[in-house]
């Protein structure tokens, strides 16, 4: 080999490893910090995992061994910070030549579906097919107001046009408030953004407003590197390559599903599809582990699932109501939305049953909970009250016996004795993620029994109230001092599997878990467990609750007939002798039907007679000490309820991190939801 040949290679392995040495000296600079606008459903301090965007971001980091932190700010303000390089980067960003200007673009992900809103009881000649005609589409807008946020997203799309009367606002909340008052013509906004803040700042607005279809293209999301920073493009290299594993894993997808912005594919075959969408729980898995035997004895039809978790099934499921989407044929609802839904022609009433479906052999508690002027639009799958689930084999080596009917002060007093960090056992573990059915379900069960109440007969909210902060008070205690590490963190998911493997010592929770604690492939304790009624205070009015998931057909489906044979195979007698001969007894879903509580069933499930007795006990209709003008027990029954009672429960969850005294977040939550109410009337008119 000739020196030239040897110099070469030295010469090129020397810069090889500069190469390398710089960016490793560039990657290994403390994390990569990004500024971010809220953009709800993509990205959000309060959202699941702070949303789809900032998850991918994150993950996708992970991947190439890198730290990301993502700090919100105001949209104009994030996108100056990052502009002048005192972030690393801006999210999310559309592509375009201006944004090139300042910034270097990170590879594309899935983003939004730009389109415009309008009021639905204004009637515009808009031509959806001139989207591949943008002079043309541009044209018949010029006789309209549109309402654009200055700065953000939507701008660019509009500056094909100098014609265009756009009025620029400072956030697409103020984009649909001047849209519903009728002081713009139409709103640009991404479809999923417009109904996410209908559900969860401005619920009066639900169903009022139609989204445009097809106006302009789905538009990727990018991350915008600043140029200011020396290591811009190294860091933007090591994203790409993380994305790209994201994608050929198909994690990328898992994460989409996951935040229910992957949609459900329509089949390719003859067959109808019906599009179900699930709440990720035991007896909704249940269900669809079974579905099978339906698409067997139906072969015309073909079932599509998105299982969602909790708060995100409810974010879905109303947006798809808010603008009028029709995504599904069939939803898993509870009472709060089949009563609201319902008196809002949301649903499809369901009046006519064959005669083996025995309605009337459904509990009498629930079925009224699914009604609507006494008319059902939604059928039980299965129905649930609250109680008492505790380690037997903990109690006894305290000491300590649990009564039938214990109340706070013995709860607290049992999970000081058996709070066992050093072992990681705690002594309870309480709903602690916040949402109007999580943290809130159980902390307005026990505003109940300590004498407490939402409102007044006026509709006049009464939460910075003695009641009030002694729940919250106990609530923090219990907690704080005897629960799990960082207890804002756990949904009831969570804690079931933290209860199953022997890490909770307490649970007060949903009757429907006892299945699964019960269970030997599942349960870690399943003969260590004890069940009792739900704690109470001052009262025991209103201290269990009443709930019920049940299947209802959406007014918008185009497959009624189809859905309603689906939800009347899924909650019949045969549905649950089937479960019960397919997984056993125990996996039966509850509560919904008195020929459940047979002798079979009692023999096998030695729970089910407490079940039993705490559903047909509840009693809505009187679910405080004081009268109230709602009938619900651990929510109030009005549409603004899940939005404020969401807002609520931020509030409490800022409690358990510190973050606020309990004074302070009742203050706060009394505000809020008296600005609510007055926005949505109950100050003008009484219901």
């Amino acid at each position: 080999m000739g020196v030239t040949m040897i110099s070469r290679i030295i010469f090129g392995s020397l810069a090889v490893l500069v190469c390398l040495n710089l960016t490793s000296r560039v990657l290994a600079a403390p994390k990569v910090v990004l500024a971010a606008a809220e953009r709800r459903p993509y990205i959000g301090e309060t959202l699941p995992n702070r949303g789809y965007v900032h998850q991918i971001v994150k993950e996708a980091f992970e991947r190439e061994g890198l730290e990301v932190e993502i700090q919100f700010f105001p949209q104009a303000r994030a996108r100056a910070i990052a502009r002048n390089g005192g972030v690393d980067g801006l999210l999310p960003v559309h592509g375009s030549s201006e944004m090139a200007q300042d910034f270097i673009l990170s590879a594309p992900f899935p983003g939004d579906q730009m389109g415009l809103l309008k009021r639905k009881d204004r009637h515009f000649d808009l031509q959806e097919h001139l989207v591949d005609q943008p002079a043309k589409l541009l044209e018949q807008l010029t006789p309209f107001r549109i309402g654009v946020v200055r700065g953000g997203l939507t701008a660019g799309l509009v500056d094909q046009s100098q014609h265009l009367q756009t009025e620029q606002v400072s956030s697409d909340v103020l984009n649909l408030e001047k849209l519903y008052r009728n002081r713009i013509d139409l709103a640009l906004m991404d479809k999923y953004t417009a109904a996410d803040l209908m559900v969860s700042q401005l619920p009066h607005m639900i169903g009022q407003l139609d989204f445009v279809q097809g106006i302009f293209a789905k538009a990727d999301f990018h991350i915008a590197f600043s140029k200011e920073r020396e290591r811009a493009t190294t860091v933007r290299d090591a994203f790409d390559r993380g994305l790209r594993q994201l994608i050929t894993e198909g994690r990328l997808q898992k994460i989409l599903a996951y935040h229910g912005l992957a949609g459900i594919q329509r089949s390719s075959t003859n067959k109808r599809t019906l599009r179900i969408g699930a709440v990720a729980n035991p007896h909704l898995l249940t269900l669809k582990r079974m579905s099978p035997l339906f698409e067997q004895q139906n072969p015309d039809i073909e079932l599509q699932w998105l299982v969602l978790d909790e708060p995100i099934l409810r974010l879905r499921t109303q947006s798809d109501l808010a603008i009028s989407e029709g995504l599904f044929d069939v939803m898993a609802i509870g009472p709060y939305e089949a009563k609201n839904w319902a008196e809002r022609g949301w649903l499809t009433a369901i009046d006519r049953f064959p005669a083996e479906y025995s309605v009337g052999d459904l509990i009498t508690p629930v079925r009224q909970s699914l009604s609507f002027r006494d008319v059902l639009y939604a059928l039980p799958l299965y129905a649930e009250s609250s109680m008492t689930y505790f380690r037997k084999d903990l109690f006894k080596k305290a000491g300590i016996q649990m009564p039938e009917s214990p109340s706070y002060v013995d709860i607290r007093d049992f999970a000081a004795k058996i709070h066992d960090p050093e072992n990681r056992v705690y002594g309870i573990c309480l709903r602690g993620n916040a949402g109007w059915g999580a943290n809130m379900a159980l902390v307005t069960t026990m505003v109940n029994t300590f004498g407490g109440r939402w409102f007044d007969l006026e509709w006049n909210p009464v939460l910075d109230t003695k009641p009030w902060h002694q729940a919250l008070s106990f609530y923090r205690e219990l907690l704080q001092q005897y629960g799990p590490p960082e207890p804002d963190k756990f949904d009831y998911n969570r804690i079931l599997e933290l209860f199953a493997e022997g890490r909770c010592g307490i649970w007060i929770d949903a009757t429907s878990f006892a299945e699964a604690l019960s269970d030997p492939l599942r349960s870690k304790v399943h003969d260590k467990l004890g069940w009792t009624n739900a704690p109470t205070a001052n009262t025991p009015i209103g201290a269990r609750w009443l709930w019920a998931w049940g299947l209802s057909i959406p007014e918008s489906s185009k497959a009624k007939e189809a859905s309603m044979r689906f939800i009347l195979w899924a909650t019949s007698r045969d549905y649950i002798q089937g479960v019960a001969q397919a997984e056993g007894q125990v996996a039966v879903p509850p509560g919904t039907r008195h020929s459940t509580y047979a002798a079979a069933y009692h023999e096998a499930v030695p729970f089910g007679a407490s079940v039993y007795e705490a559903i047909n006990a509840a009693n809505p209709a009187h679910p405080t000490l004081e009268p109230v003008p709602y009938q619900s027990i651990q929510y109030v029954d009005i549409p603004e309820f899940a939005s404020m009672g969401t807002r609520v429960g931020e509030k409490v969850k800022h409690v358990l991190k510190g973050e606020l005294s309990v004074e302070q977040a009742l203050q706060q939550s009394q505000v809020l939801v008296r600005e609510q109410m007055n926005i949505s009337g109950y100050r003008r008119h009484r219901r």
